[in-house]
């Protein structure tokens, strides 16, 4: 029975309560999964996102909301065209949903990608993620498209904060294996390492990749568009919601303020104190819903879960 240093796994992810798996076959990736999923550990959630799998929709269920969720293409009978197209849009549901996780102050969703292994037979190059055409299989790994496309929001999308949500999400490790005392058996770890396009010939490559674009013709899930387009409708939903609590408040504290025929035949208060008297029972501050002044814009600095976090999946739907 192989096994997995599950503190190395912890680790990586910060004891993030959801972690989703990606990466090669080869670095084993899916078994790695499978036995942090086995670990029967309650607090901690494990996906190994596959195409038209229970983890798949379990994610779509845990995100509040998803882009390019066409069901031509999440529901296409299986094709290795529409299953690669799905995995690379999980990655973008992905950092929206961390992204609006960040601006509310929630933790966010790790993703480990198995990149590399001992004895690694396709070594992640950069010569064989950036090149477009050819017929080499070490440069066919359907996994070097997921990556480009990881590579695109940590690096490239034009909003600076996806950019930086991208880079905290995604942690690329090399996984380590033992042989036990059979010759199946294995003890697996995992060690963090560099993304893959911190290589120093990455940006040369890059370059000569986006010198020859590809002749296909206009893609037909614009994702970068996509993502944009909800990152606004976000923004604006949220600015809609706050400025509808903020007008109730007002209205509410108008309607208090004002005096009723009891109060003014009635003996005169004592003056309020200018500093509030507080018991250990009502110490903790007010609530938002109580104040007329609209919260103010969180941090974008992705939020680590303490093992003591569990449920945080009140989400602003579109």
């Amino acid at each position: 029975m192989c096994t997995v240093d599950y503190s190395s796994v912890l680790n990586i992810t910060d004891y993030s309560e959801h972690t989703v798996f990606y990466g090669y076959d080869h670095c084993k990736y899916r078994q790695i999964a499978d036995l942090c999923t086995s670990a029967g550990n309650p607090i901690y959630n494990y996906y190994l996102f596959g195409y038209n799998t229970p983890s798949e929709k379990a994610l779509c269920k845990l995100y509040s909301s998803t882009v390019n969720k066409e069901p031509s293409m999440l529901s296409n009978g299986g094709q290795c065209k529409d299953g690669l197209r799905s995995c690379k849009a999980n990655l973008v549901n992905l950092i929206f949903e961390n992204y609006k996780r960040a601006m509310e102050g929630q933790p966010i969703i790790q993703l480990v990608f198995c990149i590399d292994i001992d004895d690694n037979p396709f070594p992640p190059k950069s010569e064989y993620l950036t090149n477009r055409y050819t017929q080499d299989t070490k440069r066919r790994l359907i996994t070097f498209s997921e990556l480009r496309r990881a590579y695109k929001l940590c690096c490239e999308f034009s909003n600076d904060e996806i950019r930086k949500v991208a880079s905290e999400t995604f942690r690329f490790v090399k996984v380590s294996r033992e042989q036990g005392d059979k010759e199946w058996i294995f003890h697996y770890s995992l060690t963090k390492v560099d993304a893959p396009w911190s290589n120093k010939d990455w940006e040369s490559l890059w370059k000569i990749r986006e010198a020859n674009p590809s002749t296909k013709e206009t893609k037909r899930f614009p994702w970068k568009k996509e993502l944009q387009r909800l990152i606004d409708e976000y923004h604006k939903s949220r600015s809609t919601c706050s400025s509808t609590t903020a007008a109730t408040s007002s209205s509410s504290s108008s309607s208090s303020s004002s005096p009723s025929l009891s109060s003014s035949s009635s003996t005169s208060s004592p003056p309020i104190p200018s500093t509030p008297v507080t018991s250990s029972s009502d110490s903790a501050p007010p609530s938002s819903s109580s104040s007329t002044t609209p919260p103010a814009t969180p941090s974008l600095t992705p939020t680590v879960v303490s093992e003591a976090t569990r449920d945080f999946y009140t989400c602003a739907i579109l």
